[in-house]
């Protein structure tokens, strides 16, 4: 299984769910770690700094290296963000590890000059 955490956009009923169409839900899921978040029009996790909260997401298991490669264009790998591994607590309590795209230092440090950080905990998709 290749799973992967999503956040923001590539969630159920986002801009850039359609994306993960062929891929299989597993469910609703919190991050074990705290990062930080960046808002606008799509978010950026980002490491710890200043709010930190648990990110709240959904997994899904991503088979196709077709996806993968489409969700890695999307997110403009590696400049834009990187693939890392977390720690994800799933709805019904256990715990897996998945890949997420967390913002790289660059791109984090210019978005920092037109973004506010929010509260990671809430998902984005309520602002």
């Amino acid at each position: 299984m290749t799973l992967y955490f999503v956040y923001g956009t590539l969630m159920r009923g986002g801009g850039n769910s359609h994306i993960l169409e062929e891929s299989e839900f597993i469910g609703p899921g919190v991050t074990v770690l705290q990062y930080s978040m960046l808002g606008g029009g799509y978010p950026i996790v980002t490491a710890p700094s200043g709010k930190v909260g648990r990110v709240r997401g959904e997994v899904y298991n991503v088979r196709s290296r077709l996806t993968r490669r489409r969700l890695d264009v999307l997110e403009g790998v590696p400049h834009m963000y990187r693939r890392a591994r977390v720690r994800v607590v799933l709805g019904d309590g256990r715990k897996i590890r998945c890949r997420i795209y967390i913002g790289s230092d660059d791109f984090v440090r210019a978005q920092r000059q037109h973004r506010r950080e929010v509260d990671p905990i809430l998902e984005w998709r309520s602002r």
